[in-house]
Parts: structure tokens; C-alpha cells; sequence
């Protein structure tokens, strides 16, 4: 597992260094901010990247110059990848002008390109998952299964346990990111419903691991998905169908088949509709005005 600083480690981090440096307001927001260990890991990385070579300046040194130069380092950078290096330096100053080391976050006035849209979802037909099952193998056959018949996030279904699960119900209390264990996306736990159809592809996946981890097998996102592009070639499929596009068919068939907006929001761990009506608005069923009069 990788080890990683905690609140506290950041703060003793901070006061290791200059004062009032990029790399002590970075140390310092990471402590105040108290981040899950996910994103911890995330904005870490982007530091080291990015940042870093800015980490001995003194934060009142960071000017329009300065900020040109750092456009120029990313600009070749996916625009979502730009978009949070700047949101990192953005945090890292604001911290500066809570300190009132700084009057004003020379970052606010960076107008980003707009984000890439996503794509919509593509979900696969019924002929089209049993094809998919039918010529996978193992354990990462059983893998496609529960992302198939639970909606779960690729995360979530890699960090399950087998006391996770009982007849009726899955647990999920926590996932898998970067071979580092963390709380669910949006923190809080929940219970999936375990659907008959995959009860056969437990019982197979018993014969493989028995105690402790579900899926010990999954040991990086590298790995995962070189093996789903390789099934989707064997079966003939385009070749830029994603993973999670597992998760956005559980969606839609599920909306397809009655279940109420609140139950699949549930189920699904978002915090609020609005995901749900965000990415698949048009598969919701439409409010019928069929003979309805305000007036009556």
C-alpha cells in the first residue's frame, strides 16, 4: 500500500519549510482542506508534476510574468488537466490571501477553455453484455458481471470484501484508487441489491478467492482496461466503448424498467438527482399532462 501524509503530516510538512514559499502554502492548504486519501493522492501528483519547480518562490513573487510561464508549462495539457493544475495553484494562493500575505489571487482572473464535454452514455444491449460475458474468462469475467448488474463504480467492486455481501444486498463502504483504499466517492456507505443474475457469478468467483479481498486480481487501471479493449476487439466491438459505460447502462436499464429516480439514486451513491437527470434526462420518463387543468 502506499503510505500517505496525513492532516497533521502536512501541517509538520509546512512548518519544515521557508515561510510563506508555493511549497509551504501548498503544505498548508493540504492540512486545512483535510482532502480523502483519493484526492490526497491526486493533487500530490499534480504538485510534483507541475508545481514543484515553483516550490521555493515566494509567494508574493507570483505575478502576471510568472503565471504566463506556468500557462505555458501545461499548455500542452488536455484542457481538463490544465484546468487542475490552476484550480491547485488557485488553492495555494487563496490560502496566502486568507493569510493576508497576499491582497488578491492573481489566478481568479485566468479565464479557463471550457471543459471537454463528456461523451454520451452508450449503454450495451442485452445481446451485446451476454457476448461480452460469454468471451471473457476468470475472475475479470465475474468482474464485467458485478459492474453489470450493480452499477457500482469500477473502484468500488475492486475494493469489496467477501463479508460485503450477504444474500440480498451488497455493501459499499469504501473504494480502490491507486492500489489505496478510501471512503465512497460521495462518503456515504450504502447497500446495492445483489440481482439473481449475478449469483451465479459469485458462486464462480468463490472457486477463485475465497476469503478477504473479492477481486485481489485487479491490481492497477493499466491492467483493467488493457483487457477490456482486448474483449471488446474479440467481440467486435468499438474499440472506444469505456469501462464505465458499464455503469450507465445499469443506469438506463434501470430507469427502463420502472425503477423510481430516489431508489436509483440511492443505488447508484449520488448525493442528489442531479447526476442522474444531467446524464440521462433523455431516458427518464417524461411527466404526462394528459387531461391535467391547473384551473381544475
Amino acid at each position: 500500500m502506499i503510505k500517505l501524509l496525513n492532516s497533521s503530516s502536512f501541517l509538520a510538512a509546512a512548518f519544515s519549510r521557508d515561510k510563506y514559499t508555493v511549497e509551504y502554502y501548498f503544505y498548508k492548504h493540504m492540512h486545512i482542506r483535510k482532502y480523502k486519501n483519493s484526492t490526497i493522492l491526486d493533487y500530490t501528483s499534480i504538485y510534483k508534476r507541475y508545481i514543484v519547480k515553483y516550490a521555493k518562490l515566494h509567494i508574493k513573487k507570483i505575478n502576471r510574468h510568472v503565471v504566463e510561464q506556468i500557462c505555458k508549462d501545461i499548455s500542452h495539457l488536455y484542457c481538463n488537466s490544465q484546468r487542475h493544475v490552476i484550480s491547485l495553484f488557485r488553492c495555494i494562493l487563496q490560502c496566502a490571501v486568507v493569510d493576508k500575505k497576499i491582497k488578491k489571487n492573481i489566478f481568479d482572473e485566468i479565464k479557463m477553455k471550457r471543459r471537454q464535454p463528456k461523451k454520451e452514455p452508450h449503454p450495451f444491449t442485452k445481446q451485446e453484455i451476454n457476448l461480452l460475458l460469454n468471451n471473457a474468462n476468470g475472475w475479470f469475467r465475474n468482474f464485467l458481471a458485478f459492474l453489470f448488474f450493480t452499477g457500482m463504480r469500477i473502484g468500488e467492486v475492486a475494493a469489496l470484501d467477501w463479508e460485503d455481501i450477504n444474500e440480498e444486498s451488497i455493501y459499499v463502504t469504501k473504494h480502490i484508487y491507486k492500489n489505496v483504499i478510501d471512503a465512497p466517492k460521495t462518503y456515504n456507505p450504502r447497500r446495492v441489491p445483489l440481482l439473481r443474475e449475478l449469483k451465479t457469478f459469485i458462486r464462480d468467483q468463490k472457486k477463485i478467492t475465497k476469503t478477504g479481498r473479492i477481486f485481489p486480481n485487479v491490481k492497477g487501471a493499466c491492467s483493467l482496461f488493457y483487457r477490456w479493449h482486448a474483449l471488446l476487439r474479440k467481440c467486435g466491438m468499438e474499440n472506444n466503448r469505456i469501462l464505465y459505460q458499464t455503469r450507465h447502462t445499469f443506469a438506463i436499464t434501470a430507469l427502463d424498467k420502472g425503477v423510481k429516480i430516489s431508489e436509483l439514486c440511492y443505488i447508484l451513491g449520488h448525493s442528489n438527482p442531479d447526476m442522474l437527470y444531467k446524464h440521462y434526462a433523455r431516458y427518464i420518463e417524461p411527466l404526462k399532462f394528459t387531461n391535467f387543468s391547473v384551473l381544475k
